[in-house]
């Protein structure tokens, strides 16, 4: 990183962020926390050009400074390692303190003494699963104490003790045994800049026996790549022990498409129904009408037998194309 200190508009350009270019009115701006005054910043490379097709713009907001009190502090504690019982000992301890020790009351603040018992976090998973918010859960913990405040955890607390259970399920093997069972058709869907982070969320879908999105996998991107791609679709198959579902359906990301080809070799691979829509829209024009529409609609959502399929299919294309042969719209099919 070359370190500079240009002006922006009379602002002096700092040194963490001597690679950001001032834009005040950017739409996506996630917050980080520096005492500097609040801009906003679009991450750039060295030819003022977007270091990939996903930029980023960060919100720079000048936060109150909090008062240092443990100036001087003489409390400390010395460990070594007793290599013969395979523990430490404490060799040196100093208990005496030139602050204010938290109140008893005030602890429950601090992250070290803020925890979810195995029993807390049950009660709420049992909860979930008959369709109480998390919220309730946790509200109506917090009156059998007397108040949340009485709890030992945050909210925010309970949210990340449900997460990491969720995570450890999923890789305990949730997700490979969903796989085993609803992964003949599966969804690679990128949902863009949703999150807080403002990254590519990429998931891979399922459909169990009632036609509901089974999550099989998922993951944070800095980029839409061929190469990240490629990585992504290489480690879902390796944790689903190299098995290739036959059908796979995404959007038409050119980087994406690439990828797929490379590594879900042999596979069915095709767009999904919104898609098609909109590329009947750009190849149709005027002749996208609602007819057409609702013909499409009823193919894709409604019609499972093939011959049902075929039918309606030489339908449509009569009503809405004057029967012109299906190869006149590659695009389509």
């Amino acid at each position: 990183m070359i370190r500079s200190r240009k002006r922006l508009n009379g602002i002096s350009e700092f040194d963490p962020l001597s690679l950001l270019r001032h834009h005040r009115h950017g739409r996506f701006a996630s917050t980080i926390k520096l005492q500097r005054p609040a801009f906003n910043y679009s991450l750039l490379n060295l030819k003022n050009k977007p270091i990939s097709d996903s930029p980023v713009l960060v919100e720079v907001e000048k936060v109150k400074e909090k008062l240092e009190d443990r100036l001087g502090c003489k409390a400390e504690i010395f460990l070594k390692l007793d290599e013969s019982a395979k523990f430490y000992r404490i060799y040196k301890w100093e208990g005496a303190h030139t602050h204010k020790l938290y109140k008893a009351e005030h602890l429950r603040y601090l992250r070290s003494f803020r925890r979810v018992t195995e029993a807390q976090g049950q009660v709420v998973v049992i909860n979930s699963k008959g369709v109480m918010l998390m919220r309730t859960s946790y509200e109506v913990m917090g009156e059998e104490v007397g108040g949340t405040e009485n709890l030992g955890f945050r909210f925010s607390d309970l949210k990340n003790y449900l997460m990491t259970i969720h995570q450890k399920e999923m890789v305990l093997g949730e997700a490979t045994l969903d796989y085993s069972l609803f992964g003949d058709v599966i969804s690679f869907d990128i949902t863009y800049r949703t999150n807080n982070q403002y990254r590519p969320l990429d998931a891979f879908l399922g459909f169990d026996n009632h036609c509901k999105s089974v999550l099989l996998g998922g993951a944070l991107l800095y980029n839409e790549t061929a190469p990240i791609f490629d990585w992504l679709g290489t480690t879902f198959l390796k944790c689903m022990k190299n098995k290739k579902s036959p059908t796979i359906y995404t959007d038409q990301a050119t980087a994406l498409l690439k990828s797929i080809h490379n590594v879900f070799e042999g596979v069915f691979h095709d767009l999904c129904s919104w898609h098609m829509g909109e590329n009947a829209k750009k190849n149709l024009g005027s002749r996208a009408n609602s007819a057409f529409f609702d013909e499409l609609h009823h193919l894709v959502s409604q019609v499972d037998d093939k011959a049902d399929f075929e039918f309606n299919w030489n339908q449509m294309m009569s009503n809405c194309f004057n029967g012109r042969p299906t190869s006149e719209f590659r695009w389509l099919v």
